[in-house]
């Protein structure tokens, strides 16, 4: 049950993402996502309510051939990656799709198996995945150097 305070947290939140057109609420459009001059990016994916996504080796060793399959298709670089229980960073380049695209497939196809293996349905991943472009030159806030 919602005290008092959680239903004002919400309120401000619903709030802030809306806009008042006259007598029509309007829905603010999602921000942009920032694209990279050098064509690389940090994108982080996250469970839902940070629930693990990773229960396994079997789970990661398919998001692993997941990469490995959309990275032949896609032709982008593969430069680091990390696999939490209940997240996952990777420093990529484009390749010949854009970034949405390419993460859509891989986010997908890992989705599928998961729900098929553990027999649920629905969303494994919070919101859209994240990500931060990383520029020639430039240290990314707080990371320094991604990978050596």
């Amino acid at each position: 049950m919602m005290d008092e305070q959680s239903i004002t947290d919400v309120a401000i939140e619903e709030a802030l993402a809306m806009r008042r057109i006259g007598s029509e609420v309007a829905v603010m459009p999602r921000e942009a996502r920032q694209k990279s001059t050098s064509g690389v990016y940090h994108v982080m994916l996250r469970g839902a309510n940070r629930q693990e996504i990773f229960h396994d080796d079997e789970d990661r060793m398919k998001f692993l051939n997941c990469l490995k399959k959309y990275k032949g298709i896609a032709k982008f670089n593969l430069y680091a990656w990390c696999l939490m229980d209940n997240h996952v960073h990777l420093l990529l380049k484009e390749g010949e799709e854009e970034l949405a695209t390419t993460m859509k497939r891989i986010g997908v196809s890992y989705v599928s198996f998961y729900n098929w293996k553990y027999c649920t349905t629905g969303h494994l991943f919070q919101d859209r995945f994240k990500s931060e472009c990383v520029e020639t030159g430039k240290r990314d806030r707080g990371t320094g150097t991604m990978s050596r």
